[in-house]
């Protein structure tokens, strides 16, 4: 049986998401805590921000 075609939109969030993972692959915590919601860069700072990802990227390694 064939997929269905996805949403327009959720295809859309999708490749945002994917985007947004990559840049933490890339070790980038600027970029991703400047593409991150609001809610997201009032819960942490941009400093604490970098460091928990460089941690997590320590102990976890790439997503992508």
């Amino acid at each position: 049986m064939p997929a269905a075609a996805q949403a327009p939109r959720s295809s859309a969030a999708q490749a945002a998401a994917l985007a947004w993972v990559k840049l933490a692959d890339a070790a980038d915590a600027a970029a991703t805590y400047g593409q991150a919601s609001q809610r997201f860069r009032a819960a942490i700072t941009r400093e604490r921000w970098a460091d928990s990802l460089k941690k997590a990227r320590e102990n976890f390694g790439p997503v992508v």
